[in-house]
């Protein structure tokens, strides 16, 4: 019986993210007869380290921190040549540099380089290009998540062959196996039980996910008989929550923190329109979870969103930062209920069909089977 190829993912961080939650889903239902898969983190334990142990997978942490850089490269180094991996797939920009370089000197034989999001401007980023131009010889494949992050990188000079497109995929019945009634979801989570229709936005708050956008459009609809619901976390949450005191949101807007993966699931299953304003993506989890659990989705035309949601299909697109283009459709669904059903029963037809979880895993395991010959 020939011998598992052997596959090291190396991220960033042990925390739960979108990439983060793909490559997990991914990993866990390969064929482990076939694939033997280990996990390196940069930095310290997290809750995603934790779950991959329980599941039997080996997890290294090299504890990175920018002053100690010399002696992370040098463990990293020794991690690889102890274990013989055949393939490195990495994910960020510090992971790919260290995958490329220290992989190739330690000899492994196929670095693969995950593109999870559309890089931002070059014009921002003239660092960031330059270092991964320099070392774009050093991987086998860039493996993108969506066709528009390769064609953005084709534009600035990167060559076709270096490209391969795995779309991200999710399970769909993750999204509808809440058993009971909306109107017991929203008197859990304290909201109008009178048809009030519910937005919801589902986002880390950072920057790219452009909150304040959606407050700002929020507070300038026509009408007020909605509410909004922002599910997450992050290093931005506190001016938002200012903003939407500034703009006198009041009890429309409720802000639920970090939610697991199974109240997501029920967030999304009490609300009727789910909402994205980001600057730019990849290929948004999000929108898929939302398009799972049957919603209509309005979001920004960035990454590889327009290559999950069909305009006036599965959703409606507007430009970044377009407040009156964003409020237009927002009150377009709030008033058309049979719209709101048709673009989410078709959404979710879109997901099940062409995104499941099932296809993103055999492609993987199809690529690393090609690479490991």
């Amino acid at each position: 019986m020939s011998q598992p190829i052997r596959i090291l993912q190396l991220l960033s961080e042990a925390s739960f993210g979108g990439t983060e939650q793909v490559v997990y889903d991914v990993v866990i239902r390969m064929n482990h007869k076939s694939f033997a898969n280990d996990l390196c983190f940069l930095l310290g334990p997290g809750p995603l380290g934790d779950r991959y142990k329980t599941r039997g997978f080996k997890v290294n942490h090299l504890y990175w921190h920018i002053w100690k850089t010399p002696v992370t490269l040098f463990q990293f180094y020794k991690l690889l040549k102890r274990e013989h991996y055949q393939i490195v797939h990495a994910y960020g920009f510090k992971a790919n540099l260290m995958a490329r370089v220290i992989g190739k000197l330690a000899g492994v034989p196929q670095i693969i380089s995950g593109l999870h999001s559309q890089y931002p401007s070059v014009k921002k980023n003239r660092l960031f290009f330059w270092f991964d131009r320099l070392t774009l010889p050093l991987t086998t494949y860039y493996v993108a998540v969506s066709r528009a992050a390769v064609n953005y990188l084709k534009s600035q000079g990167y060559p076709s062959f270096k490209f391969r497109v795995i779309y991200n995929g999710i399970d769909p019945t993750a999204f509808t196996r809440f058993s009971g009634d909306r109107h017991s979801l929203r008197k859990r989570y304290k909201l109008p039980t009178n048809g009030v229709p519910i937005i919801v936005c589902v986002a880390a708050f950072q920057p790219r996910k452009d909150q304040e956008t959606l407050l700002t459009t929020l507070a300038r609809l026509p009408t007020q008989n909605y509410r909004c619901l922002l599910v997450g976390d992050g290093p931005q949450r506190q001016s938002v929550e200012r903003l939407a005191q500034e703009l006198n949101l009041g009890d429309r807007v409720k802000f639920l923190g970090a939610r697991d993966h199974d109240e997501i699931a029920q967030v999304l299953q009490l609300a009727d329109i789910f909402v994205l304003p980001s600057r730019w993506e990849g290929m948004p989890m999000a929108i898929m979870e939302a398009m799972a659990a049957g919603l209509p989705v309005i979001a920004t035309d960035v990454g590889g969103t327009g290559e999950l949601v069909a305009q006036g299909e599965t959703g409606l697109l507007v430009r970044v930062g377009d407040v009156a283009g964003l409020a237009r459709e927002i009150t377009r669904l709030l008033d058309d209920p049979k719209l709101r059903r048709r673009l989410g029963a078709q959404g979710r037809e879109r997901i099940t069909r062409e995104f499941s979880l099932d296809k993103t895993v055999r492609e993987y395991e199809a690529l690393y089977e090609e690479l490991a010959k």
